[in-house]
């Protein structure tokens, strides 16, 4: 009977052992259950992040898309401001190139008629008109061919050290010169370039005929007429090659070039200076306004 209950009491402890451990198996599916349920959730959220991410970026995406198609645009729109500020810069330009080229020969015609009424008669040969796009091509060619531009002055050419003999006598052409040069330094340009002139009428040869003719080019160069300056001044470098003049009559043309914004003629002329010049003070000076350029 004793070892019946004992064995009774150890079936009983066996039972309520089990008993226990199933317990425990349960809690832990249950616990098993709780965390995949909470996983699940977990999944779901991250699904739906990821998605909220995916559709966060190519909204980004789309919107820097936009944002570049716009700064294109008002790239293409600030490229064809410029280009029509440019178009409208040129013919601005033009217009003035060309207004200047109307007064300049309105100028050239009061200065003849002035002249006139005053009882000068200018000579065709001495008159300087306008110098045309043409004219200055052909100066141009004449600069590159050893001066032999197609501008010539009828008078005959003479040497500077070798002059002939005046039409009048020395001493009163040298006072003529004076008087003139007396006006050029008052100032009084117009009425010196028309005494310079006379005095040529008069001494079209000799070292002063030369010098009269370069003080022609400077009354029309200070009076900033300089397109006749330019042709009074190539009448020197044509006719006279050899003379001290005409590398300072270049040199003037290269001057009055530039101040009607040619600089490309200009350097043609100053390097004509450096090559065939070169010894003459006048190159020093055309070295330097070569390297201004």
């Amino acid at each position: 009977m004793p070892d019946m209950q004992k064995r009774q009491a150890a079936s009983s402890d066996q039972i309520d052992q089990l008993q226990t451990e199933i317990q425990n198996l349960k809690g832990q599916l249950e616990e098993t259950a709780h965390m995949n349920r909470m996983l699940n959730e977990q999944n779901k959220e991250l699904e739906s992040s990821f998605k909220s991410y995916s559709a966060k970026s190519s909204e980004e995406r789309e919107a820097i898309l936009k944002q570049n198609q716009e700064q294109e645009k008002l790239r293409e729109a600030k490229l064809a401001e410029l280009s029509h500020k440019l178009a409208a810069l040129q013919t601005a330009k033009l217009k003035e190139a060309e207004r200047r080229a109307r007064q300049a020969s309105k100028r050239a015609e009061e200065a003849r008629a002035k002249a006139k009424e005053s009882g000068y008669n200018l000579r065709k040969t001495e008159t300087t008109p306008h110098i045309t796009p043409d004219k200055r091509k052909e100066i141009i060619s004449g600069i590159t061919h050893n001066g032999a531009a197609t501008e010539k002055d009828t008078t005959p050419a003479v040497s500077e050290t070798k002059p002939k003999t005046a039409k009048t006598d020395t001493s009163n052409g040298n006072d003529a010169f004076g008087l003139a040069m007396a006006q050029y330094n008052k100032g009084n340009y117009s009425t010196a370039f028309k005494q310079f002139e006379a005095f040529i009428g008069k001494n079209e040869t000799g070292v002063k005929s030369i010098d009269a003719r370069y003080m022609m080019g400077e009354c029309l160069f200070k009076q900033k007429d300089f397109d006749q300056a330019i042709l009074q001044y190539q009448k020197i470098v044509s006719n006279f090659p050899q003379s001290s003049k005409t590398p300072a009559a270049l040199l003037r043309q290269g001057l009055a070039f530039e101040k009607l914004s040619d600089k490309d003629t200009a350097k043609i002329i100053y390097k004509k200076i450096l090559t065939e010049y070169s010894s003459s003070p006048e190159a020093i000076q055309a070295k330097k306004k070569l390297g201004s350029l």
